[in-house]
């Protein structure tokens, strides 16, 4: 054996990589400790509804009387992946998240409120590479998206919405 082979040999292995002779296999990711996934979800969400109305009421109070936003188009909007513990725990989600698009299109100041914690992450990261037309008008504040993560179809997501008129509306 080279130095080479052992050397690939030692980032297999690290990589969870077993071999046989001339067959590699991968072997299968380590489920994280339920009791992790358990203590996560029982922590309940990091923010509340009433969080969710109080950033919306604040961008929207920023913005000019009568303000009539036009609905943001959307140039990338992949989907949330499904989130490990909450697949092992057997566990649906829901999350509504407020965000801002600035000039250029991206979004900022993301703001998940979720049925549970373990959604959350998966949320932002989702929201935080969306990509929209950049606001011909400025930035938008307070657009409100809801995510549904569901077991059986993995997610669903219905088009973001401007919330300049009713803080607090929340897409369905």
């Amino acid at each position: 054996m080279t130095t080479r082979d052992l050397m690939l040999l030692a980032l297999l292995a690290l990589a969870g990589c077993t071999s046989s002779e001339d067959d590699w296999a991968f072997a299968p990711l380590e489920p994280a400790p339920s009791s992790y996934c358990s203590d996560q979800h029982d922590l309940g969400p990091s923010f509340t509804q009433a969080d969710l109305q109080a950033r919306i009421a604040e961008r929207n109070g920023a913005l000019p009387e009568g303000y009539q936003q036009i609905p943001p188009q959307i140039l990338r909007r992949p989907p949330p992946g499904f989130p490990l513990c909450a697949s092992q725990l057997g566990i649906n989600g829901v999350c509504d998240i407020v965000f801002d698009i600035n000039a250029e299109g991206r979004t900022e100041n993301i703001m998940p409120v979720c049925s549970s914690r373990l959604f959350e992450s998966n949320a932002r990261a989702t929201v935080a590479i969306w990509a929209f037309e950049p606001p011909a008008d400025g930035p938008r504040p307070a657009i409100v998206n809801r995510i549904v993560f569901k077991l059986e179809d993995e997610y669903t997501t219905p088009a973001p919405t401007a919330q300049a008129a009713e803080p607090g509306r929340v897409t369905e």
